[in-house]
Order: C-alpha cells, then sequence, then structure tokens
C-alpha cells in the first residue's frame, strides 16, 4: 500500500470519526487500526492518536470501560 493510500485511509477514518455519528464509527475504528498497523512512523502515531480519541469520548458516553 501507497503512502498516499495510507495517508487517504487516515483522513477518511478520521472524518467519519469527528464528523458523523455512530454507524461510521465502526468503520472508522477499522481503517484507524490497519494505518496504525501498516503505516510510517508519524501517520502511525496520527492513527493512534485518534483511535485514543475514540476510546476516549466512548468512555466519556458510558462512564465506564
Amino acid at each position: 500500500m501507497t503512502l498516499a493510500t495510507q495517508t487517504r485511509r487516515f483522513w477518511c477514518a478520521s472524518h467519519f470519526f469527528r464528523r458523523s455519528g455512530k454507524e461510521n464509527l465502526s468503520l472508522a475504528i477499522k481503517v484507524l487500526e490497519q494505518v496504525a498497523a501498516d503505516a510510517p512512523a508519524l501517520l502511525k502515531d496520527r492513527a493512534i492518536t485518534v483511535l485514543v480519541e475514540i476510546d476516549n469520548a466512548q468512555f466519556k458516553r458510558t462512564g465506564s470501560l
């Protein structure tokens, strides 16, 4: 997978998380996990950061792990 493809996937997944509701959240998580596993260092770090944001947002909504 090229860097351009990985970057595009990262931005699409980030958009799904930040702009849409729950229906796209599972897709965003899957894509971000894939990017975090395969991408170069900087892109991987950013994908992990967004995954942490998702986790924190879910924790705030439910109040538990």
